[in-house]
């Protein structure tokens, strides 16, 4: 079993999800800005989906290729603003990071002050060499993002997931680049 994660920012709480947490889970990927921009609109037009997506995340059977979620909050208020989560496949040594805020949290570099102690953990307790992060080409705010983490594009691939078939970017981040975590 993965240890609870929880860690104070300036700005934010990053902590491991919690079944309270659930519902604003669901508002976030169903918040049609927040959606389009990560091109789910299945989650839109069955929103069942989302809690299965959610009840899928959380399965802790098989720590070998698990999601670990966290809930990104307000440090000031601890009202929840966004989330990330990053699959982790043991047998690769590789890890696939996501991250989400409301719309109204844009543009602050609030996703990469959440994201850098979760790559790290990633990293150091999870023994990964590497983590992707697949980005839909349009999405130019998480572009953004990835390369201020430290992330490297690396190609555009074809990608069956959830029912659709989309064009994403592929980013990825080495375990030896580690030292671009923690830079501005």
């Amino acid at each position: 079993m993965l240890p609870v994660f929880s860690y104070m920012t300036e700005r934010l709480e990053v902590r491991s999800f919690q079944d309270a947490d659930n519902n604003d889970f669901f508002l976030l990927l169903t918040n049609p800005l927040v959606n389009s921009s990560v091109g789910a609109a299945q989650f839109l037009s069955h929103p069942h989906l989302v809690n299965q997506f959610l009840k899928q995340m959380l399965l802790k059977d098989d720590v070998s290729q698990s999601w670990l979620l966290y809930s990104i909050l307000d440090r000031a208020n601890h009202q929840f603003i966004g989330g990330c989560g990053i699959k982790i496949e043991q047998e690769n040594r590789r890890g696939e990071i996501f991250y989400l805020l409301f719309p109204r949290y844009w543009g602050r570099g609030l996703a990469a002050e959440a994201c850098r102690p979760i790559l790290d953990n990633a990293f150091n307790q999870c023994g990964l060499g590497s983590i992707e992060v697949l980005i839909i080409p349009e999405n130019r705010r998480a572009q953004r993002v990835a390369h201020k983490l430290g992330f490297r594009y690396l190609k555009t691939v074809h990608l069956n997931r959830y029912g659709q078939r989309r064009k994403v970017q592929k980013w990825t981040l080495l375990a030896t680049d580690l030292a671009y975590i923690n830079h501005d």
